[in-house]
């Protein structure tokens, strides 16, 4: 049987194949492929257990990575969608509170519930280059405020960046 950090790092590389194929992100490939994504695989057996080791990489994160990936299997009776989301809110009020430049996304799908830690200056760097050239121009508004603005917002509190 293949070890689940092996599927994991199977399944991230066709993802962001895909991405970049797809035009969604084109940073996600470049930093794959220079060795700049680091990947935790977590057997979590609960929601405490998963946000205690998303926040130790986020006190460790000393850009060595661009990203920073912390992922588990999909499974609902240890988090919720929607209890994903509102613990990367959380976590991202509060690394913005302590003025730490840093940003948490989150992706959940059947197989896998991830963290990715990153830069917040460099995310919004990115984006502004995105509306430069309407990429978000077909984006939900609700969307866009929340993901764009509402991070631009954040990043415009920090002191450092």
């Amino acid at each position: 049987m293949e070890p689940q950090s092996s599927k994991l790092h199977r399944w991230i590389t066709d993802w962001v194949e895909q991405l970049d194929k797809n035009k969604k992100c084109p940073f996600a490939k470049p930093a794959f492929d220079k060795n700049k994504m680091k990947t935790i695989m977590l057997n979590s057996i609960d929601a405490y257990h998963f946000w205690q080791n998303v926040s130790q990489e986020a006190e460790k994160f000393d850009d060595t990575y661009d990203v920073v990936i912390v992922a588990m299997d999909t499974d609902e009776t240890i988090i919720t969608p929607q209890q994903m989301q509102g613990g990367v809110d959380c976590a991202n009020a509060n690394f913005n509170s302590r003025n730490i430049d840093l940003w948490c996304l989150n992706l959940y799908n059947d197989l896998y519930t991830m963290a990715l830690l990153q830069r917040l200056s460099k995310l919004d760097d990115a984006s502004l280059q995105f509306e430069k050239k309407d990429y978000y121009k077909n984006q939900h508004p609700y969307m866009y405020n929340k993901h764009i603005k509402t991070r631009r917002n954040m990043r415009n509190r920090l002191t450092k960046t």
